[in-house]
């Protein structure tokens, strides 16, 4: 041996694989924060797990900040996160790949007089300081406000179209799109909080405009209709490794399919 070459320990004896080979595998770990977690639900894990068995791991449940914090500092391998990263995330490194979108829209009847309401509109009208179509000029009736049941899915809608502000104390609570369609069938002045996706819009009912722009992931790109919660897969860094596999079971068909109930997808 050469004089300052250092030769390998030798592996001991019996010892047929290399040492990597030995190192037993973290398990994969996501944070899914509280804005993403409607859609990154127990299926999805269990069809991701299906699909990628040699990975393992779990969904950890936390809060959209403690999600990103969480890949900053190494303690997950990937975060999904509802809305966007700050400046101060993306100089730290992390960066974010959109999935979807959970967008908000009105529904009314597909008769309503109105085509479009102004965004002060459908605040007054959301938080119950209208009360009667009379005051903004359309001669239906009552205003009935039709909200979601679930109460994290109307907090997000609220927080999205009226800014955090409670939906008005007589608005009625229904829990999928079918029983708004109810609702709109039933009073003509309903007007429901609804999510659009790539699913058919209920025949009872159309989207409304607001301030003159229709609900579309496209609309949202373009800055003109923000009412919308972003949902991405945060990385420390490009995607790659289980990361990067978890992004293509989601662009894949059954991953599009499972997002598209309740994302609407790019």
């Amino acid at each position: 041996m050469a004089l300052g070459q250092v030769s390998a320990a030798p592996a001991p004896m019996g010892e047929t694989a290399t040492r990597e080979q030995l190192v037993e595998r973290r398990p994969v770990v996501a944070a899914v924060g509280r804005d993403a977690s409607h859609c990154f639900d127990s299926t999805v894990e269990k069809a991701f797990a299906a699909v990628c068995p040699d990975l393992g791991g779990s969904f950890l449940a936390c809060s959209d900040r403690d999600a990103t914090g969480l890949v900053q500092a190494g303690r997950a391998d990937f975060g999904l996160h509802g809305g966007n990263l700050t400046a101060r995330d993306l100089h730290a490194g992390l960066r974010q790949t959109r999935v979807g979108l959970e967008l908000f829209a009105l529904a009314v009847a597909p008769d309503f007089p109105a085509r479009s309401l102004t965004r002060v509109q459908v605040r007054q009208v959301l938080t119950g300081q209208v009360g009667d179509w009379k005051e903004l000029g359309f001669d239906v009736g009552p205003v009935v406000v039709v909200v979601p049941s679930d109460l994290r899915l109307a907090e997000r809608a609220a927080r999205t179209l009226i800014l955090g502000d409670d939906f008005g104390g007589r608005a009625v609570r229904v829990a999928s799109d079918r029983h708004v369609a109810d609702q709109i069938l039933r009073h003509k002045g309903a007007i429901g909080v609804v999510r659009p996706t790539a699913r058919a819009l209920e025949p009872e009912m159309r989207l409304l405009q607001i301030d003159w722009t229709m609900p579309s992931g496209e609309a949202y790109g373009y800055g003109t209709y923000p009412w919308a919660i972003p949902v991405h897969v945060v990385t420390a860094g490009l995607p790659e490794g289980p990361a990067l596999r978890f992004v293509q079971f989601l662009q894949g068909d059954e991953g599009r399919e499972l997002l598209g109930r309740t994302l609407l997808l790019p």
